[in-house]
């Protein structure tokens, strides 16, 4: 399977050791090993590390553009294993948003033991770019069920998206956040005949 690259100021797949910061929100625990999900809030990057464990165990990212609710299927995003000898592992790290497909993501960290097939998951979690405080966090939140395809909101009908989007409207107002301006013109082209 060929997956997408993200870019931003750096690409997928960056050194965990060049972060600048770290940062784990959430962790989840599978037959006394721990999968933690680590983010790099300066470069909206995150990675996934599982501590531990044995030989074998595996540990990766799954990335979400929709709050959640999807993932690319196998995608496995840095998937890594446990080499002979050690008993934790980190995967590289990758981005959190898609600018260039306006993807507002989330990701989560997994992992599963060698020698059973079970697979642990912590929750969904973002880095605290463009939510750097109540207000930008609740337009980011927002902006995860903006469909770019259809100009609308995912999980409302049409007039709930216009109220949704009047609220991010406001937010960049109040804010000067600008990040989300896309979604005006966007839902405006996409939706002017059709409503």
């Amino acid at each position: 399977m060929t997956m997408t690259v993200v870019c931003n100021t750096y690409c997928d797949a960056r050194d965990p050791a060049l972060s600048p910061g770290d940062r784990s929100p959430v962790g989840a625990t599978l037959f006394g090993r721990t999968v933690r999900l680590h983010f790099d809030d300066a470069d909206a990057m995150g990675w996934a590390s599982i501590e531990g464990g044995s030989p074998g165990d595996e540990v990766w990212l799954d990335r979400s553009f929709d709050g959640g609710r999807t993932w690319t299927s196998g995608s496995r995003l840095g998937s890594t294993a446990i080499p002979a000898g050690e008993t934790g592992r980190r995967t590289q790290m990758y981005k959190v948003d898609d600018w260039t497909d306006h993807g507002v993501g989330a990701l989560r960290a997994c992992g599963k033991a060698a020698d059973r097939p079970d697979v642990a998951c912590t929750p969904w979690a973002r880095t605290t770019w463009n939510a750097s405080d109540r207000r930008t966090a609740a337009a980011t939140a927002q902006m995860q069920y903006y469909n770019y395809a259809t100009g609308l909101f995912d999980t409302t009908g049409w007039w709930n998206s216009a109220n949704a989007l009047n609220a991010v409207i406001d937010n960049i107002r109040v804010t000067g956040m600008g990040s989300y301006r896309y979604a005006i013109a966007r839902t405006y082209d996409l939706n002017l005949n059709a409503q």
